[in-house]
């Protein structure tokens, strides 16, 4: 998960949050917990809220793999 961090970082760049294990409000019901989102904006856009959207939403599939296909 690191390695996947810091790609995102280092191809987003200025004006993006990666945000790791964050929630990312969809809606009254949904509050996903994605393993990262990349939302637009700084860090202290999201200080009293979660983003209610992403740039780029990435789930990683390590240790349920198998089960899942």
């Amino acid at each position: 998960l690191l390695l996947v961090d810091a790609a995102l970082r280092a191809t987003f760049g200025t004006g993006y949050v990666v945000r790791g294990q964050m929630p990312l409000h969809v809606d009254a019901d949904n509050d996903p917990l994605p393993d990262f989102a990349v939302v637009v904006g700084g860090p202290r856009d999201y200080a009293g809220v979660h983003p209610t959207t992403a740039a780029l939403v990435v789930e990683v599939s390590d240790t349920t793999l198998r089960v899942d296909l």
